[in-house]
């Protein structure tokens, strides 16, 4: 990598950093959480209703499947770089996907929000589960509930970088 790049790759560089550092977190929730609450044969039974799972984690598994996608061929780009590239493509690509998956996600964000709190005062064992589980570096000192406002986030941040990337387009590339 030349030392000098320029602002394009930058901010190329930024959207695929993001994008790793937000499927690392969606792959924390999942593992972390989701994976042990669904745990068959749970001591003293299950922690949670697998209704109350779903409302909690709703779409996250296949948002993860998504960005997993989009993560690796961003960096097969940025590895890969030209000025030619089309970083908009990839995005392109994946815009059924992203279309699909999201909306069941944000729109019941509310709900998975209220569901964790009810669960936390209602169940002790949720509660611990929690405790303990949020203490974890990878979580990085934030709640479930905090982590899981990260999808509600993460399009509107990708459309920033998406127009701060056309900004350092030139008028050639399918990007602008």
């Amino acid at each position: 990598v030349p030392a000098k790049q320029s602002a394009r790759w930058q901010v190329a560089m930024e959207l695929y950093q993001t994008e790793s550092n937000y499927v690392d977190i969606l792959t924390t929730v999942i593992q972390l959480f989701k994976v042990p609450l669904e745990k068959e044969g749970q001591l003293g039974g299950p922690i949670l209703a697998q209704e109350e799972i779903k409302t909690i984690f709703g779409s996250i598994p296949d948002i993860l499947d998504v960005h997993t996608k989009i993560k690796s061929d961003l960096e097969e780009l940025v590895l890969n770089w030209s000025e030619q590239h089309s970083i908009g493509g990839i995005i392109q690509k994946y815009s059924k996907d992203l279309v699909k998956t999201y909306p069941p996600f944000v729109n019941f964000f509310e709900m998975s929000k209220e569901t964790i709190g009810k669960c936390e005062r209602q169940k002790p064992r949720f509660h611990a589960f929690l405790k303990i589980n949020q203490a974890k570096p990878e979580c990085g000192r934030q709640t479930l509930a905090e982590l899981l406002i990260r999808p509600v986030q993460r399009l509107p941040s990708v459309a920033l970088l998406l127009n701060d990337l056309k900004k350092h387009t030139a008028d050639g590339n399918p990007d602008k």
